[in-house]
């Protein structure tokens, strides 16, 4: 008796592992975003960033979000604290400061202060890299994509994800010609992933074109919800209790 029960233990544990290798992910990368192509450093509405990031929200939960108005102005902290943690660098940024008001690359904020960045040798603008894993990072962007007299070839940036099985890149605004985008646009991006953490991501201009222009960014989120477990790890649950159950019924009886 004893045998069968371990038989039927070790045949369930071999199906959900091997269902777990053969599932893949539950599903792919979630992508929200919302361009407004207008000229909007003096103010005015951005309907489509606004419906992009409150989709995002819906799908992402329980967020967390550092809106960089408790930072002085000045240069960019290297490390970020409240409300999360996360390491900031930009190998290829010549500048990347606290700013306030319209900055003078036309960027803005949507309320308060924000990051400004500049590039002028290429790629990346800069990288995020968060203390915990999360599911979930979006964030609003001015000036994103706008190579305002460029005659070179130009691509729309990207934002890299670090996640725990890799880099994913994914376009930004890809519905949009870099060569349509103007000055001073206003933006949302976010992503919401089931199938891996996310550990942290940069922005980065594809082509590494130097650039004198800046890109904004305001109000970074990130969720605080888990990463859920693929289907096939619930089947895994019920065989590890069987085994668990076994083993404790092999232990000899005490004296």
């Amino acid at each position: 008796m004893m045998r069968t029960m371990n038989d039927k233990a070790g045949v369930a544990l071999g199906a959900a592992l091997l269902a777990m290798m053969s599932a893949g992910p539950v599903a792919a990368v979630q992508v929200f975003q919302g361009l407004d192509n207008a000229f909007l450093a003096g103010g005015g509405g951005h309907p489509n960033a606004d419906a992009a990031r409150a989709s995002f929200n819906a799908a992402a939960g329980v967020l967390l979000v550092q809106t960089f108005d408790e930072l002085a102005n000045g240069p960019a902290p290297g490390v970020l604290t409240a409300p999360f943690g996360a390491t900031l660098s930009g190998t290829a940024t010549s500048n990347a400061a606290i700013a306030s008001s319209v900055g003078p690359f036309d960027t803005f904020p949507t309320a308060g202060k924000f990051l400004d960045a500049v590039v002028t040798n290429g790629n990346p603008y800069y990288t995020f890299t968060f203390d915990l894993p999360t599911r979930a990072v979006g964030f609003d962007i001015t000036d994103a994509s706008d190579w305002l007299n460029e005659q070179r070839p130009t691509a729309n940036l990207v934002v890299s994800l670090l996640t725990s099985t890799g880099n994913v890149e994914l376009t930004m605004f890809a519905g949009t010609s870099p060569a349509s985008i103007v000055n001073g646009n206003f933006g949302f991006f976010g992503v919401v992933s089931d199938a891996q953490d996310i550990l942290g991501f940069s922005i980065i201009n594809p082509l590494s074109n130097p650039d004198s222009d800046a890109i904004g960014i305001d109000n970074l989120a990130v969720s605080i919800e888990p990463v859920p477990l693929p289907g096939a790890a619930w089947m895994l649950l019920p065989a590890l209790a069987g085994i668990a159950g076994i083993t404790r019924r092999r232990r000899p009886a005490k004296a």
